[in-house]
């Protein structure tokens, strides 16, 4: 799998392969069982420890039932190990296919950032949003400015 950290894919540019271990069925899902197939949309998740990735993992099973209709499958890809992952998975199940990329692969390859936390004395000219914050910038971002976490 090829990586280019800083550079997310353009349009028209062709997605990196990848192959990892299913989380909701054995065996391994990689792009190539796609390619040639079918299109296929592919969400890449931080992981569990993320409420808003569980939330939006469940709001794919709503988009995966209308894309179907269009014979385009969907994949998403957990930034989290398998074992941990199947546990979870298990007690809330997913129509939506699941993989598990402990190591951040894929989100890299795809060019997705990773955020870096730098101690709070860090300068502002320093800080470079998405790719580093400071704990103090983090602790003043509203996670839940609409309370819909709550339920």
């Amino acid at each position: 799998m090829t990586s280019s950290p800083d550079v997310p894919l353009g349009r028209g540019d062709n997605a990196p392969e990848f192959t990892l271990p299913a989380v909701n069925r054995d065996g391994v899902v990689g792009l190539e069982d796609y390619r040639g197939r079918c299109p296929v949309l592919i969400g890449l998740f931080r992981g569990l420890h993320c409420p808003f990735c569980r939330r939006q993992i469940v709001a794919l099973q709503v988009t995966r039932d209308k894309l179907s209709h269009d014979g385009v499958e969907v994949l998403a890809i957990v930034n989290t190990r398998l074992e941990r992952a199947r546990s979870y998975f298990q007690y809330r199940p997913t129509r939506v296919l699941l993989a598990a990329d402990p190591n951040r692969q894929t989100h890299q390859a795809f060019g997705l950032p990773k955020i870096q936390v730098l101690p709070d004395q860090t300068s502002f000219e320093q800080l470079k949003w998405p790719y580093t914050t400071s704990r103090a910038r983090l602790a003043t971002l509203r996670f839940n400015p609409t309370g819909e976490l709550l339920n």
